[in-house]
């Protein structure tokens, strides 16, 4: 499993705010984060539109946590950018028909996904 660049940028913008605590621009926040603004802004719209951050307009326009940063976990960030979560893509293909009917490791993907979910599902972002 790996992480594509928008979900790992989003989890660095919504770090960077948590530690703020104050409304923050999108040039200080591709500064401090290393995404450059044009992709800070496209991340942050999305996190606006999905109830993660407040967005203010204007000349002193900026960014802030919608909510604290410990009510945000970090599964919440990685599917709203990454889609659900999964260790392997099993849709009954080819390997859940050989002898047997079902891929022997099916089971063990699927327990270590369910790991993964919740372990990611109890950490949050901190102030």
């Amino acid at each position: 499993m790996l992480l594509n660049s928008e979900t790992d940028y989003a989890i660095r913008i919504v770090s960077c705010l948590a530690k703020k605590k104050e409304q923050t621009s999108a040039s200080v926040i591709s500064k401090e984060t290393g995404v450059t603004v044009k992709f800070a802004l496209k991340i942050l719209h999305t996190l606006s539109v999905n109830g993660i951050v407040k967005s203010f307009k204007g000349k002193n326009g900026g960014y802030i946590l919608n909510k604290k940063a410990e009510e945000i976990t970090l599964l919440q960030i990685i599917e709203l950018f990454g889609g659900t979560m999964f260790i392997n893509k099993c849709e009954h293909s080819e390997c859940c028909t050989m002898p047997g009917g079902i891929c022997e490791f099916k089971e063990v993907f699927s327990e270590a996904t369910e790991f993964l979910n919740q372990h990611f599902g109890k950490v949050v972002f901190k102030g």
